[in-house]
């Protein structure tokens, strides 16, 4: 068994090296001659001994990697580790990437990793009822979405056409227009619609094996996009379903990694040899290197402009928010000179709120949140219901999503209530029980 470990252990840190090489041949052959519309978007300025040290912290970080998922935080560790963190680490030798910032971010996500090893799991009370409680109120936040949308918006900026991102962009900007006219609650609703109730409902369905159903709220998943104009909405839905496929496997985070390297492969191929560049921009570029280029984007800038110390939130801070416009579009304005709308996961936000303070006091919080998730999943429910729904606000958090915007617009406060009602004492018991016969075994 001990031997097992060691193979599965030294495939994930190959694996995850290998990664890192193709990422690498990526960024210089096809993201920055082919994607870098501006200079400063994804420059290329080679550093030798920062693509060195790179590899040795992607060696080092891979090591502490979970190859199970035993409990979800493994599960969403990995998925921080290869978006953004891999990436991060191949910008720094290939864009010239601060050192100290470098340093600091994998220290970060060494704290992450640590802190709900370390921490005992909270023992937290099932909620009699709770699975009523959650799909009623999943119903009612639909219902209630689409009531909202259809009033406010209705079908003048539907929109499927997810590719032409310019025509996107103008849409979403006259839907957020109508959408604030119902108030910041209201707003609120459509989000967790999209990234708390669906997914719930969704996989009640395939829990079930209601398919009919499942079918059904697919394309009302799909109206909630046309709607929005959020490609968001697709990719979580993405995302829900990949999580539910693999997470059970006992090789779920190497096929996780897998499935991301082949993702990369195909569309490098397809763009070097058969000159289609779009898979190559959606997935090489905004997927893996946008939050990683975000990252030393806001160190940049914030470095030199000074820290806004949680005064971009709406948190009730005695200080005055020192900039004339948001930090999205500040960035977007200094450091790519466009209207680019720049938002950043916790690795670049917490350096612009407290600077490398910041990011260790994120990265202890963050390390909390996993700690709380394990408790209200593990041995409460199956990982496959419960994981795909954390994996989908924890992934805005990891690339696009300041904390505190995480906690509320995109869902992990919902989401945490949501599993609390869901946790089942019929699966607590027969866990435990299968937990108990293999120890006695």
């Amino acid at each position: 068994m001990q031997r097992q470990g060691l193979r599965s252990k030294a495939f994930l840190v190959l694996l995850s090296l290998f990664f890192k090489g193709i990422l690498d041949i990526s960024y210089v052959y096809l993201v920055s001659p082919f994607f870098s519309w501006m200079p400063s978007r994804y420059p290329l300025a080679v550093d030798g001994l920062k693509i060195f040290e790179s590899y040795l912290l992607t060696f080092g970080l891979s090591l502490v990697l979970p190859t199970r998922v035993r409990k979800p935080s493994d599960f969403l560790i990995a998925l921080l580790f290869i978006v953004p963190v891999l990436p991060t680490l191949s910008l720094y030798g290939l864009m010239d990437g601060s050192r100290t910032y470098t340093y600091m971010l994998v220290i970060a996500f060494i704290i992450v990793r640590g802190i709900p090893i370390i921490l005992p799991l909270l023992k937290i009370r099932l909620v009699r009822g709770g699975n009523a409680i959650a799909a009623w109120s999943s119903i009612f936040g639909v219902v209630a979405a689409l009531v909202l949308l259809m009033t406010l918006t209705g079908l003048h900026f539907f929109t499927l056409n997810i590719l032409d991102i310019q025509q996107l962009y103008t849409t979403r900007e006259r839907v957020v227009a109508s959408l604030t006219k119902g108030g910041l609650l209201l707003n609120y609703l459509q989000f967790w619609a999209f990234y708390v109730f669906m997914p719930i409902l969704i996989l009640s369905a395939l829990h079930y094996r209601r398919y009919g159903l499942f079918a059904v709220l697919i394309a009302l998943q799909l109206l909630f996009l046309g709607l929005s104009a959020r490609r968001g909405v697709l990719l979580a839905t993405l995302i829900l379903l990949g999580t539910f496929v693999i997470v059970e496997r006992r090789s779920a985070i190497t096929i996780m990694i897998g499935g991301f390297l082949a993702m990369v492969v195909i569309s490098f191929l397809v763009a070097i040899i058969g000159g289609q560049f779009l898979p190559g921009s959606l997935i090489i570029g905004r997927f893996f290197f946008t939050p990683a280029r975000l990252n030393y984007a806001y160190h940049e800038f914030f470095s030199k402009a000074g820290f806004v110390y949680l005064t971009s939130t709406k948190l009730p801070i005695p200080l005055e928010y020192p900039f004339s416009d948001i930090p999205e579009r500040l960035i977007g304005k200094e450091i790519f000179h466009s209207k680019t709308v720049a938002s950043a996961g916790w690795l670049a936000t917490s350096y612009m709120h407290f600077g490398y303070l910041g990011m260790i006091l994120f990265a202890i919080i963050i390390g909390l949140l996993l700690k709380i998730i394990d408790s209200l999943i593990y041995h409460r429910m199956s990982l496959r219901f419960g994981v795909p729904l954390a994996a989908i606000p924890f992934y805005s958090l990891f690339t696009s999503a300041d904390l505190t915007t995480a906690l509320l617009t995109y869902g992990i406060l919902p989401i945490m209530i949501m599993l609390w009602f869901l946790g089942s004492p019929r699966i607590a018991v027969y866990q435990r029980n299968e937990q108990c016969k293999a120890v006695c075994l």
